[in-house]
């Protein structure tokens, strides 16, 4: 079998989105805040006051939506270093509310959600078969400033049949995968087999008088 875990790689491990903060007064509307383009947040952890914040939901939005977890904020000429640790949406309309961030420094041990990212064709989707991909993310423990962006898993040598699990991964040994090993990252499935219509037995009609004729005969 591949060598699969050869492929398993760490990428931006020490770039972070920049996000431009601003206090946010206590008194003032949410939904008015959030109508003017701003989202409510807040912030908090042991080197940083906590505090209410406003950040543009433009900006929160591509953040989310790349996956990263983790950030500086700018908040009155101080930098943070911080996670996201929760973005509250509304149910019906998944619009963004409320984004909560913990504060910490670059050499804190942290645990936090990486994001899962598969690159490139497997050799058995070529084949014609299916990959499934059920793990979006992996939970990380380490060093903040060793914790990546994102994994990023190439899956371009992955054969039919086969399946990569958590305890294949060859990761830097300065971080550790809280995640069971027995759990399955990606599997390339063979296609399904086409359902082959089973024919109806053939039915003999025979008259009625044709069966009474044989029984009389009898």
């Amino acid at each position: 079998m591949p060598e699969y875990g050869s492929m398993f790689l760490q990428r931006r491990a020490f770039m972070t989105l920049q996000l431009q903060a601003h206090k946010r007064d206590p008194g003032q509307s949410n939904k008015k805040l959030r109508k003017s383009g701003l989202i409510p947040c807040s912030i908090y952890g042991k080197n940083v006051e906590s505090a209410s914040l406003q950040i543009s939901q433009h900006i929160l939005q591509r953040c989310l939506k790349e996956g990263s977890r983790k950030v500086n904020i700018e908040l009155d000429g101080k930098s943070f270093l911080a996670s996201i640790e929760e973005a509250q949406r509304e149910p019906a309309s998944s619009k963004l509310l409320h984004v909560s961030f913990h504060a910490f420094n670059k050499n804190d041990e942290i645990t936090m959600q990486v994001p899962l990212r598969i690159e490139g064709k497997a050799k058995g989707v070529i084949e014609g078969g299916a990959l499934h991909h059920p793990i979006q993310s992996l939970t990380v423990h380490g060093k903040a400033c060793d914790i990546p962006e994102e994994l990023v898993l190439n899956v371009e040598q992955l054969e039919l049949g086969s399946s990569l699990h958590v305890s294949d991964l060859k990761i830097n040994g300065n971080i550790e995968i809280k995640e069971s090993p027995e759990i399955t990252l990606v599997a390339c499935n063979f296609p399904k087999l086409q359902k082959i219509e089973e024919e109806a037995p053939e039915t003999i009609e025979v008259a009625v008088d044709e069966i009474d004729d044989q029984e009389s005969a009898a």
